[in-house]
């Protein structure tokens, strides 16, 4: 009894003294861990990395931003990687949850749409770049009657980096241009074309094109004049080299006291359908879509041709590549494989010998818009950017090994569309969608109508390192 007492004498104030006062080798709650992301601007769609500090990340752990909880794309105990919401734009906070309780958050600056215009004039059909001082402009066919062949010789302009446009009514029974052409270097415009009267041409029986400018949003008209052209489009490549026929034949044009006389190049091309015109510049090669074969834009010469039939084209001049919009694959299990295709602007070979596959939804019959998805490149990011209506997004990929980089939601006022044109703007730092042949659903008659307008997407794009 005494040597208990003795043990425990002293310890008794001691203890009280800590119920007290506190001791300071006390059990107390830690410090929350704090969080950092990066990068701190990012694509919707993009991979961001979230770190904690002070703590741990535990199985079970939720990442949130808004309603949504963001799937981890890869976990450690002190780093997570995860995808931002792909309809995500501007500042976005993203908050780390366990059991219900929030530990920290961070904010991301977020890039994606950011506004769905509808513009006058409704695009019916394949687009063409038309040039202007700054940003990007467009112009396409304006079909009256829905339908080729039934566009009177009208066109829309669109220049989404300032907003301007314009509908441009042509004369009715005019012969239908299928493509607005366009001057690559000059602007100009041949937009319908009809027989050639007397004294208008050299030769009987010659076609005459409507040529024209767009200046401060206005028409200029600068006449008819007797050249060759493609009922794809009438577009010179440069010297005066021309696409003519519908055998896509090349040609110069001379002049002569006598008149203008088109003197024949290259007749071994034998496609029809060329779809568009890729310039590569720097490489002096004009790439022709549907069955492609390439061009020496200065002389006017065949270079090669390739196999498959494309829809879409980027071009990359810094590589002097040609990414290609895409070879069916193969018909499995009820789905289409495709591919993106990269070849070398000077000889057509391909650069890998396999491209990106991709894959639409089972079920699906896909049409050109989900087979062939629209491309372009941008060489400020190294980016290359798809439009896809199976996944109804627009991806961003490094070019190179196809790493997807970001996949922007694409919003469900547009449910379809015939033909797009995807635009890089670095002069306002946006990425323009513009839809021809739009759609939308329409609840009351359960199935898609046609808009009245162009819609034209705008998406931001993130500042560069």
């Amino acid at each position: 009894m005494l040597g208990r007492r003795s043990l425990a004498a002293p310890t008794l104030p001691l203890l009280a003294g800590c119920v007290l006062l506190g001791c300071g080798d006390s059990p107390t709650d830690p410090d929350p861990p704090s969080y950092s992301v990066e990068p701190l601007h990012q694509w919707a769609g993009g991979a961001v990395a979230i770190a904690a500090s002070g703590g741990m990340f535990e199985v079970g752990d939720m990442i949130r931003s808004g309603a949504d909880t963001l799937a981890m794309l890869e976990t450690r105990t002190e780093l997570v990687t995860l995808r931002l919401p792909q309809g995500a734009n501007g500042p976005t906070t993203i908050k780390v949850m366990r059991r219900g309780i929030t530990l920290g958050e961070v904010a991301v600056e977020a890039y994606g749409v950011e506004d769905l215009r509808v513009y006058p004039g409704r695009m019916s059909d394949m687009i063409s770049d038309l040039p202007v001082p700054s940003g990007v402009s467009v112009v396409a066919r304006h079909y009256e009657r829905g339908c080729c062949g039934d566009s009177e010789g009208g066109f829309v302009w669109i220049y989404p980096s300032t907003g301007m446009h314009g509908t441009f009514p042509g004369t009715p029974d005019l012969w239908d241009l299928f493509r607005v052409g366009v001057d690559p270097l000059t602007g100009d415009l041949y937009y319908e074309n009809r027989w050639g009267e007397e004294g208008e041409c050299f030769e009987d029986g010659c076609e005459v094109v409507h040529r024209a400018r767009i200046e401060g949003g206005a028409l200029v008209d600068l006449g008819w004049e007797e050249r060759p052209c493609n009922r794809w489009g009438c577009q010179p490549m440069s010297g005066d080299i021309w696409i003519a026929l519908d055998g896509a034949l090349t040609c110069r044009v001379v002049s002569s006291p006598e008149g203008d006389a088109c003197k024949y190049i290259d007749s071994s091309l034998n496609a029809d359908d060329p779809l568009g015109i890729e310039y590569l510049w720097s490489r002096d090669v004009a790439l022709l879509l549907g069955p492609p074969f390439a061009i020496r834009m200065s002389t006017g010469e065949h270079i090669y041709s390739l196999s498959d039939f494309y829809y879409s084209a980027a071009v990359d001049e810094p590589r002097g590549l040609f990414y290609l919009s895409a070879r069916v694959l193969e018909w499995r299990d009820a789905s289409w494989d495709i591919e993106i295709v990269t070849v070398h602007g000077e000889d057509g070979a391909e650069v890998r010998a396999r491209g990106l596959t991709l894959t639409c939804p089972p079920g699906v019959s896909p049409p050109s818009s989900c087979s062939y998805p629209d491309l372009a490149y941008d060489d400020v990011r190294d980016l290359l950017y798809l439009l896809r209506a199976d996944t109804r997004t627009l991806e961003a990929r490094d070019p190179e090994t196809f790493e997807l980089r970001a996949q922007i939601a694409l919003p469900d006022d547009v449910g379809d569309w015939y033909f797009a044109r995807v635009l890089v703007d670095e002069f306002t730092k946006h990425v323009f969608v513009v839809f021809a042949g739009a759609g939308t659903f329409d609840e009351t008659f359960r199935d898609y109508r046609p808009v009245e307008g162009t819609p034209v997407l705008s998406v931001r794009l993130p500042p560069t390192e």
